[in-house]
């Protein structure tokens, strides 16, 4: 949904994917730690901007280090 929405820049994005460490609580294998790697390398790639809302844990913080973040 995110390439179909992201024709031209200015798409703002938020995402709430399951938080690290609890992806089975919206069903298993629904989404996986390695979901967030993907989700990572598709948000490098898109035009528009986005909000993440996650926890900051280290493994986190070390797979979207390359972005600019603001803790809340």
């Amino acid at each position: 949904m995110i390439t179909k929405c992201d024709s031209r820049p200015g798409p703002l994005f938020y995402l709430d994917p399951p938080y690290w460490g609890c992806t089975d609580d919206y069903g298993k294998d629904i989404f996986s730690e390695a979901d967030f790697t993907v989700l990572r390398d598709l948000l490098a790639t898109i035009q528009g901007r986005f909000v993440l809302s996650i926890t900051a844990v280290p493994e986190i913080r070390d797979l979207f280090g390359g972005f600019d973040s603001e803790e809340v």
